[in-house]
């Protein structure tokens, strides 16, 4: 923020107060111009073009001519063009929606993820039962890894459109990447020795086996499978007078929305829908192990690709949960029986995850994210020639292009082939034209410029670092890097 600026920005919010809104927004507007990243400038320029039109009346849309040229911006990839013909259009209506989603688009582009953010929430506020607004609120929350508000924008989606597929399948995604980040964040202690069981129930310190079997009747439940008995409920022999009376008046149960969905699969348990909501409920609650053991029965008794694709990825992350406790204890012990076992580990988890992605390669067998992913397990493993295959094949979607050039640079990389490695980040970097791409442009070309100046081509690797410092100045050492190479 230059001193200039910040003068005209509080010189604008003064006059704003003073209710001169034509003056304050010709600051405001100015100082949004300069600056489109700042959240602080785009704050208060909405705000006082929202208290303008609210205090002159209803605000209109913006003439047609101005409306066909930010559509035609967006279309030739033109940002700086769609931030300045965006900025002229919101005086005629701050709340006009796809003028505010260009330039939340334009902003992603440019990654200015806080202005981004600022244009969606009024695109929600103009129309918050918009199942568009919704859907793109979702995909820009989920790429900035803002689990809980996406999850909440794509569960708006799946009730505005019932049973929308891409909803629920993000809904259920991003709640098992929350599952995993928060394993991430609270390791399990190093003293559990069965990490892929449910942890013990704390018990009474003076237990009353009489007490403990009417608890365990009257629950219902099978200590050893965990699930409910309905048959196993006591009979009232056993329960005092005083007790029976009570129980006699008729009484309301409140059932909570995961044992309405636990129930409903009780009775319904062919319907697949069931399996895929109560899913994310669990994981939100820390209940990936019951996630896997009713998923395990779920894909057999619906038959249902949702399903076992919930199963495979519970699967996968708890295995990933496991391996993480068990380089905890290898770090720790760092010895060769800890050691093996994390070998076996890993061995099994790459084992299952590329069955997992071939299968799923066979039933969508034009699915370019698919191939992608089934790239990545087949390098986890170490198979680095198979994996260039498939990344090869992803890189007739332009989604997956860049994230496939850049994992077959880093695999011509390995493979010492720098010629090769180079042309793929180069594609990479070239083909990141979209706003949730950025980070796979600015990942290509580091990579590229850092193997640049490893095999001494340093005016190339200068080339690279100029334009990821020109994208994000702070980004790792490439500042540090671009002042040593000589000019």
């Amino acid at each position: 923020m230059t001193t200039a600026l910040a003068d005209r920005y509080t010189q604008g919010m003064d006059l704003a107060r003073k209710a001169e809104y034509d003056r304050a927004h010709l600051l405001l507007a100015e100082c949004v111009m300069t600056d489109p990243s700042s959240y602080e400038y785009l704050d208060g320029f909405l705000l006082n073009l929202a208290r303008k039109v609210r205090q002159h009346g209803t605000a209109a849309g913006p003439d047609d001519g101005l409306q066909g040229a930010i559509a035609q911006a967006v279309d030739d990839v033109d940002w700086k063009e769609v931030l300045r013909l965006g900025i002229q259009s919101l005086p005629h209506n701050p709340w006009h929606v796809p003028t505010l989603q260009a330039l939340a688009q334009a902003c992603a582009a440019q990654g200015f993820e806080e202005a981004e953010l600022r244009y969606l929430q009024m695109a929600y506020e103009a129309a918050p039962s918009d199942v568009q607004v919704n859907r793109h609120c979702g995909r820009s929350l989920a790429r900035m890894k803002k689990l809980d508000e996406a999850i909440n924008s794509w569960q708006r989606v799946g009730e505005l459109v019932p049973g929308d597929e891409e909803a629920s399948r993000m809904v259920a995604t991003l709640s098992i990447e929350r599952s995993r980040q928060r394993g991430e964040r609270e390791r399990p202690p190093l003293q559990r020795e069965h990490a892929d069981e449910p942890p013990e129930k704390p018990q009474p310190s003076r237990p009353q086996p009489s007490t403990a079997s009417k608890a365990s009747r009257s629950s219902g439940r099978d200590h050893d499978t965990g699930e409910i008995d309905l048959s196993a409920v006591s009979s009232s022999q056993s329960i005092p007078i005083e007790v029976r009376a009570a129980a006699s008046e008729p009484t309301e149960i409140q059932l909570t929305p995961v044992q309405k969905l636990e129930a409903a699969i009780r009775d319904y348990p062919s319907n697949p829908d069931y399996y895929v909501e109560l899913i994310p409920m669990y994981l939100e609650l820390g209940r990936d192990y019951d996630a896997e053991r009713l998923l395990a029965k779920g894909k057999t008794a619906t038959e249902d690709h949702r399903v076992r694709q919930l199963w495979e990825d519970i699967v996968m992350l708890r295995m990933s949960r496991k391996i993480a406790l068990a380089r905890q204890l290898a770090a720790k012990d760092n010895d060769d029986e800890a050691q093996g076992h994390l070998a076996v580990l890993c061995g099994e988890r790459d084992r299952f995850e590329t069955e997992v992605f071939v299968s799923r390669s066979m039933r969508e067998p034009k699915n370019a994210a698919i191939r992608y992913q089934l790239g990545l397990r087949h390098r986890q493993a170490g198979k680095v020639r198979e994996a260039l295959q498939c990344f090869s094949e992803a890189l007739h979607d332009p989604v997956q292009k860049p994230l496939a050039a850049l994992e077959m640079g880093r695999s011509h990389e390995e493979l010492r082939e720098f010629p090769e490695a180079l042309q793929r980040y180069r594609l990479s970097a070239e083909s990141a034209t979209l706003p949730e791409q950025l980070e796979a442009r600015k990942q290509a070309l580091y990579l590229a410029a850092s193997l640049a100046r490893r095999i001494k081509m340093q005016q190339l690797a200068r080339r690279y670092l100029t334009e990821l410092v020109r994208l994000d100045p702070g980004y790792k050492e490439a500042a540090a890097w671009l002042k040593e190479l000589p000019r």
